[in-house]
């Protein structure tokens, strides 16, 4: 099993349909080549985590690299013995209550009252990261 994380920044701001659309089709492609992780959107920005093999996680590494709609700025991956992830989760930044029913897997996170510990297969390191993400849009929301 193989791990990658990247974050990129999107190069135009993702309407929330843009954004469905996105998401629908990666979850489709990624459910189907068994890759599994977190997705978190907000800012601007993204964060992902994707597990499975190496094969799988690198080819969806690659789409992600030619992807225009974003820039990638940062990339690691490792091995790994089990997945962290092994059900499929997204945060956003506030898409409104109607479209947060609708997406199944749908973790407010940073909304103060998300309760992390209550996300399946969140470890450690990805508590700690969501947490400052969560920090860094807190400020980043804050009036000026």
């Amino acid at each position: 099993m193989k791990q990658c994380l990247y974050a990129s920044r999107a190069r135009r701001p993702f309407t929330v349909d843009e954004l469905d659309e996105l998401l629908g089709k990666a979850r489709e492609r990624n459910h189907a080549d068994g890759l599994t992780g977190l997705l978190v959107f907000g800012g601007g920005g993204f964060v992902q985590v994707v597990e499975g093999t190496p094969a799988a996680v690198d080819a969806v590494y690659a789409r992600i690299q030619r992807d225009p709609r974003h820039e990638v700025l940062m990339h690691t991956s490792q091995p790994i013995a089990q997945r962290h992830f092994p059900e499929w989760q997204m945060g956003y930044l506030r898409l409104g209550a109607a479209a947060e029913r609708a997406i199944h897997g749908f973790a407010d996170i940073f909304e103060e009252g998300c309760d992390l510990d209550r996300i399946p297969g969140l470890d450690p390191l990805a508590r700690d990261l969501i947490g400052q993400l969560r920090k860094a849009a807190l400020v980043q929301l804050a009036p000026g």
